[in-house]
């Protein structure tokens, strides 16, 4: 299952079709047993939920389309209780000396890494939630570096507005101290 921001108003889920047969989603049997598919989407709903800030009590629709190799992709909207359109809007907030940013896999993170090789970055930890990794890393003090280090992990990840204190509580932590460098030297 891969997350990722659609604009500052949706949310884009792909999850495979391994990922459906395991939870009892059978795309060509209208989704199957519908507890099986009841349950499929509390999860999901909850897993977006969760790493997105969207509040419990909000209402959501979803746009679905499957992909050629069985995939499906959701494309989920969420309301507040008056119909308004939450706002995802992950690039609030203020960095000034660190920041967060989530990763599909553990792919997008060593090509990161070796970009921040580059530009002397070490330092950070790094976390898993599924179905995500997040790293957090400090910034550097000079302004151009900062944007260009915020630029270079967008490129693999996204900001993401998830507290340090909410990954310690919901994540597993994989590297404590100088996660780039480690994922630097690991690679």
């Amino acid at each position: 299952m891969e997350l990722y921001s659609w604009a500052d108003e949706s949310v884009k889920v792909l999850v495979t079709k391994k990922e459906l047969n395991r939870a009892g989603i059978d795309m060509e049997c209208n989704f199957g047993e519908e507890e099986a598919a009841e349950n499929f989407f509390h999860k999901l709903f909850n897993i977006v939920r969760s790493h997105f800030l969207i509040p419990a009590d909000c209402n959501m629709d979803a746009e679905m389309e499957e992909t050629e190799d069985g995939a499906v992709i959701f494309y989920m909207h969420f309301y507040d209780e008056l119909g308004n359109i939450i706002s995802l809007n992950h690039r609030a907030g203020s960095w000034n000396r660190s920041i967060i940013i989530r990763f599909v896999n553990m792919e997008n993170i060593h090509a990161f890494a070796e970009l921040a090789r580059n530009e002397g970055l070490k330092g950070g930890a790094l976390y898993e939630w599924y179905p995500c990794f997040y790293l957090s890393i400090p910034l550097p003090a000079n302004a151009a570096k900062k944007e260009k280090v915020i630029a270079l992990a967008e490129e693999y990840g996204e900001r993401t507005r998830i507290s340090v204190e909410t990954l310690n509580k919901k994540a597993q932590r994989v590297i404590s101290k100088s996660a780039l460098h480690e994922l630097q030297i690991r690679k």
